[in-house]
């Protein structure tokens, strides 16, 4: 993973996610098969357990991004909003959990 990790105050820029197909011979590390634009930096990144096309970020400004990574356009299925239950500030950690027989998105943020 790459990140910025040194910000002072609040993120204002934009982030990117990038994905790199492991199953070909050769990767080139400077450019991805993939990069799709973030609304913050992104501070975690967690693959769906089952679904490996399913992907869930957790950004800068407290958002919570789930992308379908085997679409060819619109891949940003689920992105929080700024709700008075959601998260303020950043997201730390993001996990698949499975509990009763379903899975479950569980995130963890610097405001709890």
């Amino acid at each position: 993973a790459y990140g910025k990790l040194d910000h002072e105050d609040w993120c204002t820029h934009k982030g990117v996610f990038c994905t790199w197909n492991v199953d070909r011979g050769k990767i080139n590390v400077n450019k991805a098969d993939q990069a799709l634009d973030v609304s913050s930096c992104l501070m975690s990144v967690e693959y769906h357990p089952v679904l490996p096309n399913l992907c869930a970020g957790g950004a800068f400004n407290g958002q919570i991004i789930i992308w379908d990574l085997s679409r060819s356009e619109d891949m940003e299925v689920c992105v929080s909003k700024n709700v008075e239950d959601g998260h303020h500030e950043p997201v730390t950690k993001v996990s698949w959990q499975y509990v009763n027989k379903t899975h479950w998105l569980l995130s963890l943020g610097m405001d709890g």
